[in-house]
C-alpha cells in the first residue's frame, strides 16, 4: 500500500480522480480473479504473494481520491461527509464480510478449494460493481488538484 501511495498524487494530476480510481479498481479486480483461479499446487510467490501485492498496492488507488473527492464538500458540510464516508466504509466491510463468509460456507461442503474461489468470485463481483459506480458517480468527474504554487 505504501508503494501505491506514493503513485496516486502523480495519476491523480495526470489521469484524474476516475481514471486512478478506475485503474486500481481493475488492477485489484485482477488481483482477485488470480486468488479465484489459484491452483492448490501453484507456487507461493505465484499463486499468493503476486496477487496480495496487485491487490493492496492498488488499495490506495481508490481509497486516496475517493477521500479527496469526499472532502472536497467543504464548509461546514466536510464534518458530516467525512463522517458518512468513514460510516460507509465500516457498513460496508462489515457486509462484505458477511456476504463473503455465507457464499464461503454455502460451499464449505464441497472442500476448501471451491469455496475459496467461490468467495473470490463474489469479491470480484463486488469489484465490478465499485467499478461501475467509480465510472458513473459525477463526484469523481474531471476533478484535478488545484496547480502548486510556490
Amino acid at each position: 500500500m505504501i508503494l501505491g501511495a506514493r503513485l496516486v498524487p502523480a495519476l491523480v494530476a495526470r489521469i484524474g480522480d476516475r481514471g486512478t480510481i478506475t485503474l486500481g479498481i481493475l488492477l485489484g479486480l485482477a488481483g482477485l480473479v488470480a486468488f479465484a483461479l489459484l491452483a492448490a499446487d501453484a507456487p507461493l510467490w505465484a499463486g499468493v504473494l503476486v496477487p496480495c501485492f496487485v491487490f493492496g498496492f492498488t488499495a490506495p488507488f481508490f481509497f486516496t481520491p475517493a477521500s479527496a473527492a469526499i472532502m472536497a464538500a467543504g464548509g461546514e458540510d466536510s464534518g458530516a461527509a467525512a463522517g458518512l464516508f468513514q460510516s460507509m466504509q465500516q457498513l460496508g466491510g462489515a457486509i462484505g464480510v458477511a456476504t463473503l463468509t455465507a457464499v464461503f460456507t454455502s460451499r464449505a461442503g464441497d472442500g476448501i478449494e471451491p469455496a475459496m474461489e467461490a468467495a473470490m468470485l463474489a469479491s470480484t463481483a463486488f469489484g465490478l460493481v465499485l467499478l461501475l459506480l467509480a465510472l458513473t458517480t459525477p463526484a469523481f468527474a474531471g476533478r484535478r488538484p488545484a496547480p502548486v504554487t510556490t
